[in-house]
């Protein structure tokens, strides 16, 4: 494998962690008179989710199609909706990714609802990346080879050149079956630990 020039990140579960979980479930199944189990059919295994993260609908008919078993009002509605997107920023990943942008030529590649480049805007400094490829806008999700194609062709490099970095080892492997180096993320400091050996 040749030197690797190019890094390319996921989101949810790198640089960002979702908030959502048992206190989640916990606070609004009873709201909508729902068992926990019920509630999380619902709200995180929806058949239409597949069709949201590749454009076909957009968030909020994601959420409306969700509201007909749920029937919140609307106020509850978008609560529950900012509570369910929350999430933990990693900033001290964010500020090492920083760092790698003046060694590496940086891309993202990232499952999401639309709306998503904007709320991500809010957090990090998009202009770090040369590419940025979210599933909603591209039509395809990860591991489809597809997006990883994309995202070569828009970083201009080739397969063998690239490190992708997901927290799930399907993406991963996506990555791997198109020539990239992967790597599956856990913690700041494993992942720094890797970085090095590929700078010797």
């Amino acid at each position: 494998m040749g030197k690797i020039t190019t890094i390319i990140f996921d989101i949810g579960g790198v640089i960002a962690r979702a908030k959502k979980g048992p206190l989640l479930r916990v606070k609004w199944a009873p709201r909508c008179g729902l068992d926990p189990h019920q509630f999380d059919q619902i709200v995180f295994n929806s058949p239409l989710f597949e069709k949201a993260a590749i454009g076909e609908i957009t968030k909020e008919a994601l959420w409306a199609d969700r509201n007909r078993t749920l029937k919140l009002s609307e106020t509850d509605l978008n609560q529950l909706m900012e509570e369910e997107g929350a999430s933990r920023w990693d900033q001290d990943l964010i500020n090492y990714i920083n760092t790698l942008s003046s060694q590496y030529k940086l891309g993202i590649i990232s499952d999401a609802t639309s709306g998503a480049r904007e709320r991500v805007g809010q957090h990090i400094d998009l202009s770090l990346f040369k590419s940025i490829v979210f599933s909603y806008e591209a039509g395809v999700r990860k591991p489809d080879p597809k997006i990883y194609r994309q995202s070569l062709r828009e970083l201009n490099v080739s397969a063998e050149k690239c490190l992708f970095i997901d927290d799930r080892q399907h993406n991963v492997k996506g990555a791997e079956a198109v020539g990239m180096m992967g790597y599956l993320y856990e913690e700041l400091r494993p992942f720094q630990e890797f970085m090095s050996t590929l700078s010797q």
